[in-house]
């Protein structure tokens, strides 16, 4: 009876080692597989929204080129660019990757109790509520912020633009400080996106 309790142990041992192993060993290869793959999607949309996006200015008429500071164009192309990029990461590799676990989750909810997950439910939409409120406070938020980037890069480019100019008037603090006043509503503005 005790050498076949041992046995038994033995075998459970062995095929639970046998699992960790295999887990300890294909965890990290799908997760550099989801990363390779979520990272080059990403890249090549990147690439195309950058060439997107310089086709399309220099496909505008001059009269745009006059109305808009460089400031504005530059930050446009730039931080906008990076920032559909930073939201097509989040789409691809946090919400996805949500979306599959809450399945999962749901799926085992239901297995467990459908009646408690009935009333889990109930709960959900007042979260969407809440959530979509915030939604758009972040994207007048959001808004507001591009607007401060872009009055920075333009303040930057005025100033190596101008840094001849403003070294023979000695104007340096002057600069210094209108710079610093454009990125410390900048500053703000970011906050008020991280608090919403």
């Amino acid at each position: 009876e005790k050498q076949r309790l041992a046995s038994s142990i033995q075998k459970s041992l062995r095929r639970i080692a046998a699992v960790m192993l295999v887990v300890v060993l294909l965890l990290p290869l799908s997760e550099f597989g989801k990363n390779y793959v979520v990272e080059f999607v990403l890249g090549r949309v990147l690439v195309d929204i950058q060439d997107a996006l310089c086709a399309k200015l220099l496909g505008l008429p001059l009269r745009f080129h006059h109305a808009t500071t460089r400031g504005d164009t530059m930050s446009r192309l730039l931080n906008d660019a990076g920032r559909a990029h930073r939201a097509l990461d989040l789409l691809f590799a946090d919400v996805i990757q949500a979306v599959f676990a809450l399945l999962l989750g749901a799926s085992v909810l239901f297995y467990i109790s459908w009646q408690l997950t009935l009333v889990a439910l109930c709960i959900a939409p007042p979260i969407v509520g809440v959530i979509s409120v915030f939604g758009r406070r972040i994207r007048k938020t959001s808004r507001r912020r591009q607007e401060r980037t872009s009055d920075v890069t333009a303040r930057l480019l005025q100033i190596l633009g101008g840094i001849k100019l403003i070294k023979a008037f000695r104007a340096q603090a002057q600069e210094e400080a209108s710079f610093s006043q454009d990125n410390q509503r900048l500053f703000r503005a970011s906050m008020r996106v991280v608090r919403n």
